[in-house]
């Protein structure tokens, strides 16, 4: 029995469909990635928006007489502080974590002012870091750029509150002089759901983009015999 294979117009149909089903999946995999980056850029970019906005908003004459020490959290102005945080915070529900750190002369080793992470444990409410507490900023670019200008994680960013990307802007004092930086933290599930939307459309769109190849592959090789 002759071997299907060798039928000129069965190969001449198969080479046709295959390098069309190549070229689905070329395009299909350099759409994902843009639309992926479009996505993430976009969301940097609102990081650094709501960052700067909500610095601004921040009263940098109380924030300064906040003192760097656990006895800070029991000023006035330690609550005023923390109460413009919350309404920044309730009018943004993407943003999981916001808080304020300063420069020290430690360098690279900042120190909190607020941090309105609150967690309920056993029906008591568990306040973040206290003022003066040092966090190693070393490890992200872009807050301490931040210090001088708006700016966002390049990149999902790990440490010991988890996985987040974060927007950072400069608190600046009545001459304008920047004396502490404000961080917008959006969790990772928010990414990772975004980029799961994107992949799910991306393989429907590769399916369709399939059997579209096929039917026009056998029209194509059909003209071409």
């Amino acid at each position: 029995m002759r071997n299907p294979l060798h039928s000129f117009g069965i190969r001449v149909t198969l080479v046709i469909i295959a390098s069309m089903v190549v070229l689905v999946l070329l395009a299909d995999s350099v759409i994902y990635q843009f639309t992926v980056k479009a996505q993430f850029e976009g969301l940097r970019s609102y990081l650094k928006n709501i960052a700067n906005t909500s610095a601004a908003m921040i009263d940098a004459e109380y924030l300064t007489e906040i003192p760097l020490t656990k006895e800070g959290v029991r000023t006035q102005a330690y609550d005023i502080i923390s109460e413009q945080l919350k309404k920044i915070k309730a009018a943004n529900p993407k943003i999981e974590y916001i808080y304020i750190l300063t420069r020290t002369s430690a360098g690279k080793v900042w120190k909190f002012v607020v941090d309105l992470d609150e967690t309920q444990i056993n029906g008591t409410i568990q306040r973040g870091s206290a003022p003066g507490t040092s966090y190693d900023a070393s490890r992200f670019s872009q807050m301490i750029k931040g210090f001088d200008s708006p700016s966002a994680n390049l990149k999902l960013e790990k440490d010991e509150w988890g996985t987040t990307l974060s927007g950072y802007a400069p608190i600046r004092d009545n001459l304008g002089k920047p004396i502490a930086v404000l961080g917008v933290d959006m969790d990772a599930r928010d990414i990772y759901a975004m980029e799961t939307q994107i992949r799910q459309r991306s393989v429907l769109l590769v399916l369709v983009g399939i059997l579209f190849a096929t039917l026009l592959g056998f029209f194509i090789s059909n003209r071409v015999i």
